[in-house]
């Protein structure tokens, strides 16, 4: 439902606005445009009968993934539901990909800072070829002080906006179910080629390696940003049909609230000055004059609840929307709210 919403056009509007000022200062080549993003792995086999699953229940492993419009991928960056990191979680895992802790698996701003590092290290941004760098709004990704390192080390940081990343992430769209598919096949090999062996944290980068290998493919990162309008730039990709399911669910909240609360009320006139023609009609002495009297004292011991008005009250938090994380604007807003 919030996908529906979400993808509505005058977000997407704004995404391409956003990602066109900067195409348009800085040339940016194939080369130069980045994207990541988080996905949740877990130690199990495929959900199949006959096949039990090996490890505990909701513990997901986070793992980080980034690729470029021309097909360069960046090495994994893996964050493990451990209080401490053992460098033994991260056997056999992608060539300079990095592990860390966290009690939950959890990605934080620490961790994204330590992994921009790993970035740069692998992309190389200067002030004549910046890169631009397209994720999703989460908080991890926001804090001034990776706003700060990105305008160091010529990083434009773009926030996508919120429930759009099914059509507006190229690694939502072209990478992940396949890597999904693909981890799943290997923990099943797994599991067949060690039978009676517990799956556990320390067989994970392994696995991600080799599914990591069969999709980290040249044409899935190039039909990714083709797909989504981001390289070769297409803000006219998605027509009217594509936020029909928006436009559906964009019915001003009071308007329908206050005309169903009246039909309501209308309704319940109409039921109770019948429900009193009935009585007046059988009564042997009908008293006229108290029909009124009654449906307001009704009225007045059980009024309709009204309902627009509790929820619209409730609805004060402020839409979060595209942004360029690293404009001068950006920046000083994040320093006064600090």
């Amino acid at each position: 439902m919030m996908r529906a919403v979400g993808f509505n056009k005058p977000q997407v509007d704004l995404f391409y606005d956003n990602l066109e000022k900067p195409m348009k200062q800085y040339k940016f080549t194939a080369s130069r445009i980045y994207n990541c993003d988080e996905t949740g792995v877990a130690p199990k086999a495929i959900r199949q009968v006959g096949k039990l699953t090996s490890a505990e229940r909701g513990k997901n492993i986070t793992v980080l993934f980034c690729m470029s419009a021309n097909g360069h991928y960046i090495p994994p960056f893996f964050v493990f539901p451990r209080q401490r990191m053992n460098k033994r979680l991260m056997m056999n895992a992608p060539a300079e990909s990095i592990g860390v802790g966290q009690p939950k698996g959890w990605m934080n701003s620490d961790f994204f800072l330590q992994y921009l590092r790993l970035f740069i290290k692998h992309t190389q941004p200067t002030k004549e070829k910046p890169i631009l760098l397209l994720l999703d709004g989460h908080c991890s990704h926001r804090t001034l002080a990776i706003i700060n390192f990105c305008r160091e080390n010529h990083i434009h940081l773009m926030s996508s906006p919120p429930h759009t990343t099914h059509k507006l992430q190229p690694l939502d769209r072209t990478f992940m179910k396949p890597f999904k598919n693909a981890y799943s096949q290997q923990c099943d090999l797994w599991m067949r080629t060690n039978a009676g062996c517990r799956l556990t944290d320390y067989d994970i980068a392994g696995l991600v390696t080799e599914a990591f290998i069969k999709v980290a493919r040249l044409e899935i990162a190039v039909s990714g940003f083709k797909c989504t309008g981001i390289y070769p730039f297409d803000r006219h990709l998605f027509s009217d049909l594509d936020y029909l399911a928006a436009d559906m669910t964009n019915i001003p909240l009071e308007q329908t609230e206050t005309s169903s609360n009246a039909l309501n009320n209308e309704q319940a006139v109409v039921i109770l000055n019948s429900m009193i023609e009935d009585q007046m009609t059988t009564s042997p002495k009908p008293s006229t004059s108290s029909a009124p009297d009654l449906v307001q004292i009704i009225h007045k011991l059980s009024p309709l609840p009204d309902a627009a008005e509790k929820r619209t009250a409730a609805r004060k938090r402020k839409s979060e929307r595209s942004e360029i994380l690293t404009s001068l604007t950006q920046k000083s807003d994040r320093r006064k709210r600090k």
